[in-house]
C-alpha cells in the first residue's frame, strides 16, 4: 500500500512538471505574439442562455478594449478595483455608523438599571370602594 501511494505521488508529481513546462512554454507564446490572439466575438443570437449578463458584458468590455495595451488594461483595471474598494469601505462605514446611532437611541431609551429583589417600589394600595350607604341584604 505504501509503495502504491509513492507510486501515485511520483506520477502526480510528473504530472505537475509536465503542465508547468507547458504553462511556461504558453506563456512565452503570449509574450512573443500578443496582437495575434484576439477574443472570440459572439453575436447576439448566438448568446447562450446559459450565459448571464455579467458575462455578455465582461465579454463586450473585452472585445472594446482589443486597441489598449495590456498595461493600460491592467491599470483601468486597477483604477476601477481601487473605486470599488473604496466604495465598499464608505459602504461599510455608514452602515457602521448607522448602527452605534440606533444603538446610542436604544440605550438612551431603556431603562437604567433595576432593583435587586426585595427593593422594588412598593405597589400603590387600591383606593377602597366608596361606600353608597347601605347593606346588603341579610345583614
Amino acid at each position: 500500500m505504501a509503495a502504491a501511494k509513492k507510486q501515485t505521488k511520483a506520477d502526480l508529481e510528473n504530472k505537475i512538471a509536465e503542465l508547468e513546462a507547458k504553462l511556461n512554454q504558453l506563456s512565452t507564446q503570449l509574450e512573443s505574439k500578443p496582437a495575434e490572439v484576439k477574443p472570440a466575438e459572439t453575436k447576439p443570437a448566438e448568446v447562450k442562455p446559459a450565459e448571464t449578463a455579467g458575462q455578455t458584458s465582461q465579454q463586450q468590455s473585452a472585445s472594446s478594449d482589443d486597441g489598449k495595451s495590456r498595461q493600460e488594461k491592467l491599470a483601468e483595471y486597477e483604477a476601477e478595483y481601487l473605486q470599488r474598494i473604496e466604495q465598499q469601505r464608505l459602504d461599510e462605514q455608514k452602515a457602521f455608523d448607522e448602527m452605534l446611532e440606533t444603538e446610542a437611541k436604544a440605550r438612551s431609551t431603556a431603562s437604567r438599571g433595576t432593583l435587586p429583589k426585595g427593593f422594588e417600589p412598593k405597589p400603590e394600595p387600591e383606593e377602597p370602594k366608596a361606600s353608597k350607604g347601605t347593606l346588603p341584604k341579610g345583614f
